[in-house]
């Protein structure tokens, strides 16, 4: 939203994601889909996050309302489990150190199964685990990767890390504002992902699929 956006800008050493629109031919006609996010630094665009970028970086702005998280497993390449997001919530939390600034993201995710295609039995409880551990990992690696790429390619803070210091700490902030673009580029982050799997139940074992 404009209003939104407006918000934002006017945030110190805050920066803004908005929506990328394409133009793509569908059934050989031109229409326009979403791909991805462009990143401004304050009024001027400098970069892209492609569509893989996007969903981790909603996970951290706490703005995950649905979708889906496709989960494959690298020893069974055609293996493929679809789980669909109903709720989740992260919390942000600086940790200060007398030298040093940290950050642990705290999530947790609520989501269904919805679609297996696996040799896998992720229906029974010790499958359930497993696929929840998988899911938890994809998700932390993807999180680290985004954070990473901010800091090493734009060293732009979009994820209002340092927004949440300013708020929780004004002293400190004070004190860290003219240096945090480079603060946030060695920023240590901390992800930890917990997701949990709910109306599974109605199944006692994965349909089998002939190959």
């Amino acid at each position: 939203k404009v209003y939104e956006l407006i918000n934002e800008l006017a945030l110190p050493k805050t920066h803004s994601v908005l929506p990328a629109v394409e133009v793509d031919i569908v059934n050989g006609k031109l229409t326009n889909v979403l791909s991805g996010g462009a990143v401004f630094n304050k009024d001027k665009l400098v970069g892209f996050l492609n569509d893989e970028d996007i969903l981790p970086y909603l996970f951290i702005k706490n703005e995950v309302k649905g979708g889906l998280i496709n989960v494959k497993v690298e020893e069974l390449p055609r293996d493929t489990a679809i789980l669909e997001i109903f709720n989740s919530k992260t919390k942000l939390k600086p940790i200060y150190n007398e030298n040093d600034i940290s950050f642990d993201i705290d999530i947790y995710t609520e989501v269904n199964i919805g679609e297996l295609n696996t040799e896998i039995d992720y229906i029974s409880e010790p499958g359930r685990y497993i696929l929840k551990k998988l899911t938890e990992n994809k998700l932390k690696n993807e999180i680290e990767a985004v954070i990473e790429k901010m800091q090493k390619q734009f060293g732009l803070d979009i994820f209002g890390f340092g927004n949440v210091i300013r708020q929780r700490n004004p002293q400190l902030w004070k004190t860290i504002e003219e240096d945090w673009d480079s603060i946030f580029k060695d920023l240590d982050v901390n992800v930890n992902c917990d997701i949990h799997i709910i109306n599974s139940g109605h199944f006692s074992k994965p349909i089998e699929v002939f190959r």
